[in-house]
Parts: C-alpha cells; sequence; structure tokens
C-alpha cells in the first residue's frame, strides 16, 4: 500500500508540474487560446501560491484527499491524478490566516475489529460461534461461556455417550472427528480440549482439533499465535503441527507464534519441556526447549535457534495486553493491524525503526494508543477514517 501512495504522489506531482510550467512559460496568446476561465483562475491561484506550497506537507495533503475520491480514477486516468493534486495544492496551501494543522487529530473512536469466530464441523458444516444458543452448542457436543469468550468439550464429554469417551477424555475407536476454530481479526478466544488442555488463540488464527482423542497421542494444528496449558497424560503424548515445525510435550505451558505472513515462526516455553522436529523428512533431529527459551526458526534463510528471553513479552496478549521491551513501531504496528480494521501509510520511512517499551492494553481505543506512543516520542499520527499516517512531528 505504501509503494501505490508513493507512486500516486510522485507520479501526479510531475505530471501537473509539468503541464503547469509549460501553461506558465507559454504566450499569453497560447494560454488564451487554451484555457477557460475557470482553469485560469487556477493557474494564477498555482502562480500566486507556489513559493508558499513549499511548507505544505505534500504527502499527507494527497493522502487526505486521495481518500474523499474513488481512488480507481487516480490509477486509470493520468488527468484525474493531475487534477486531484491540483486541487490538493489549492486546499492544503497555506495563507497567513489558515496554516495546515499537521497535528495528531482524534476523529471518532477506533475500536478493535469485531470479526466473527467461525467452527467448522466434522460435516463440512460452519456456524458462527456468537449467534449459535447454548441449546445448540450442546447439540454441536460443545459447551459455550460467552463472558470468558470460551468454547469446550472438557465439560460436556461425559454427557455425551454415544461418543465412546473414556473419563479421560479419550475415545476407545480408532475413528476421530475434526473440528476447526477459526479467530477474525480483532478478536481472541480460549478453547478447552477433550483431555482438558486449554488453548488460547489470538487474532487471526485458527486450530484444527480432534472433538475427541484417541488413546496413544493427542495431535492439533495450528495457524497464527496461540497459547497452550496442556494437561498432562501418561503415554499420550500431545503433538502441534505448524507449517515449519512440529512441537511434542508431555505436560506444559507454551506459547506459539507462526503467522504465514511473519519471517520468523517462534515456540516460547514457559514451563515444562517441549521437543520442536522440522517438517522437512530430511532433517530428523528434534531440538529440546527448556523454560525460559526460545524456538527461532527463520522461513527465509531456514536458519534456527535458541535464546533466552521475558516470556512475558510473548504471552501477556493472551489478557489482551501487549508488554513490549524495545520493540520497533513497525511490528507494533504488525500487531495492532491483527486487532484493528486499520490500513498504515509510512510519510517517514525512518519511523518504522523507532523503538518503544512498555505496556499496550490490545482492546483500548486505538486513538489513546497512539496517543501514548505520541506522548513519549518524536512521532505523530494522522487518522482519516480506517488510514493511519505515520510520521515525524514538525
Amino acid at each position: 500500500m505504501n509503494k501505490k501512495y508513493s507512486e500516486a504522489i510522485k507520479e501526479s506531482q510531475r505530471l501537473s508540474e509539468k503541464i503547469l510550467n509549460e501553461f506558465s512559460n507559454s504566450s499569453t496568446f497560447y494560454k488564451d487560446s487554451v484555457l477557460n476561465d475557470k482553469e485560469e483562475s487556477i493557474l494564477k491561484e498555482y502562480s500566486t501560491n507556489k513559493q508558499n506550497r513549499k511548507d505544505v506537507n505534500i504527502d499527507n495533503a494527497w493522502i487526505k484527499l486521495w481518500l474523499r475520491f474513488n481512488s480507481r480514477y487516480i490509477y486509470t486516468v493520468a488527468s484525474a491524478a493531475v487534477i486531484l493534486f491540483l486541487i490538493s495544492l489549492l486546499i492544503f496551501t497555506p495563507t497567513n490566516n489558515n496554516r495546515l494543522n499537521n497535528s495528531f487529530s482524534f476523529q471518532e473512536e477506533i475500536k478493535p475489529a469485531s470479526g466473527v469466530v467461525s467452527l467448522k464441523l466434522a460435516s463440512g458444516e460452519v456456524v458462527s460461534i456468537d449467534s449459535i444458543s447454548s441449546m445448540q452448542a450442546s447439540f454441536f457436543g460443545v459447551e459455550l461461556d460467552s463472558v470468558k469468550q470460551e468454547i469446550s468439550y472438557n465439560r460436556v464429554r461425559d454427557s455425551v455417550k454415544a461418543l465412546n469417551v473414556t473419563s479421560e477424555g479419550f475415545k476407545n475407536s480408532d475413528q476421530q472427528e475434526f473440528n476447526e476454530l477459526t479467530i477474525p481479526k480483532g478478536r481472541s478466544y480460549s478453547l478447552v480440549l477433550s483431555d482438558g488442555t486449554r488453548v488460547w488463540l489470538n487474532a487471526q488464527s485458527s486450530i484444527r482439533y480432534p472433538v475427541s482423542f484417541v488413546e496413544g497421542e493427542r495431535r492439533v494444528k495450528i495457524t497464527g499465535e496461540a497459547f497452550f496449558d496442556v494437561k498432562h497424560h501418561n503415554n499420550n503424548v500431545f503433538i502441534v503441527e505448524t507449517e515449519e515445525y512440529n512441537i511434542k510435550v508431555l505436560g506444559t505451558k507454551f506459547n506459539i507464534s507462526s503467522y504465514l505472513d511473519q519471517e520468523v515462526a517462534a515456540a516460547t516455553l514457559v514451563s515444562g519441556s517441549i521437543s520442536i522436529s522440522s517438517n522437512n523428512s530430511n532433517e530428523v533431529e528434534e531440538v529440546v526447549v527448556a523454560p525460559g527459551e526460545q524456538y527461532r526458526y527463520n522461513k527465509k534463510n531456514k536458519s534456527r535457534e535458541i535464546a533466552k528471553v521475558d516470556t512475558e513479552l510473548y504471552t501477556s496478549w493472551v489478557d489482551n495486553n501487549l508488554r513490549i521491551k524495545q520493540m520497533s513501531l513497525e511490528d507494533i504496528f504488525k500487531i495492532l493491524v491483527r486487532r484493528y480494521d486499520i490500513d498504515l501509510f509510512y510519510s517517514d520511512e525512518g519511523t518504522k525503526h523507532e523503538v518503544f517499551s512498555g505496556k499496550i492494553p490490545l482492546n483500548d481505543n486505538l486513538n489513546v494508543i497512539l496517543e501514548q506512543i505520541s506522548t513519549v516520542s518524536k512521532v505523530e499520527f494522522q487518522i482519516e477514517k480506517k488510514l493511519i499516517v505515520v510520521r515525524y512531528k514538525d
């Protein structure tokens, strides 16, 4: 998106400057024969304010104006880009009485996106968790807690005799039915599996799991980010699959971050013990991770490393708070974009690398979060509907 805005700005500026300069430098006869009264007025206004417009932040002016028009005309009709740029010069040219205000401004509150948590059943049917009743949930073999934002298989297993489930939540037969829980942008949700294992899912994440586990192995697959509190069961190893690697545990607490758009996938161990193996059949070596350590896999160069970390930095999201320490603004926004329905434009590329420490409430009004960041830094933000413009303070 940044590239699209930048190209539009540069192209519109180039074309309009060329046309205006040609008109300005041409003969009076030529101008009179081409321009109508309105166009002549625009040209005079341009000439009058040519020096003043050097003080205007054209990037921000363009972006504000771009949001008011149908964007397709900007990119499909060259003259439209010129016209819009000319208008922006007239609208945003500072005068003695009305200078352009580039300060951070609040509009309406920006709350987290309100997507729908969905459950895909073994039959292929997809239901909205937010819209089904408790009676319907029981029919699907689950129990819902709207206050905790949690779906549970553990508490209903004893009442569903048809599933042939043991007291520990394992099926006696080899047949398994799988469900898939998907969390949208702006939401987080928790899940209690049939064995009592609890899983917290972050925004834009999903988990595929058996309605009931079979004896011998418990296996689930996730995309995105999840925190696991695995129930220990003798001889029933728990395996979490991601696109990059598998994690094997007996009973432990750990966090997995494996978003498809992230360059680095990570597993952070809070307690217990886990071993990690690659999904690549040519790499059979398992790596053991200890509490307080983080396993990192770089998808780009296929490298792996284990580092000591403050685990709270990677698990605080479970309580809808983000604790950060020397995190770049670019990485902070990668997290916020999953919670809020926003677009970003970095007017100053250097702002991406500004670092921050502290705690961010993930369910708060985004305006408040941005104001806090701006207060303690040299970065400021301008909001136009869903677009957040990031720049350095003047």
